[in-house]
């Protein structure tokens, strides 16, 4: 019998996906928890790339933005 998938945990749902047992898409999963995503650009794109995220805030929202360099 699967999990409810929308009462796991993210720790719970990512030993779910690991295992195989879920392949479908995780948006709207594990309430109350942000999806993010990770994009690492070339200087001389990053501008540009965050003007077009301030210009499509839904599907595009910016959580951070670390300076140049930065490893935290």
């Amino acid at each position: 019998m699967k999990p409810d998938l929308a009462k796991l945990s993210p720790t719970e749902l990512r030993h779910v996906i690991r295992q195989g047992d879920y392949t479908g898409p995780t948006s709207g999963l594990c309430p109350g928890y942000t999806q993010a995503n990770l994009v690492i650009l070339p200087r001389d794109l990053a501008y540009d790339f965050l003007l077009f995220t301030q210009r499509n805030p839904r599907p595009c929202p910016v959580l951070e933005v670390s300076d140049i360099g930065s490893r935290s």
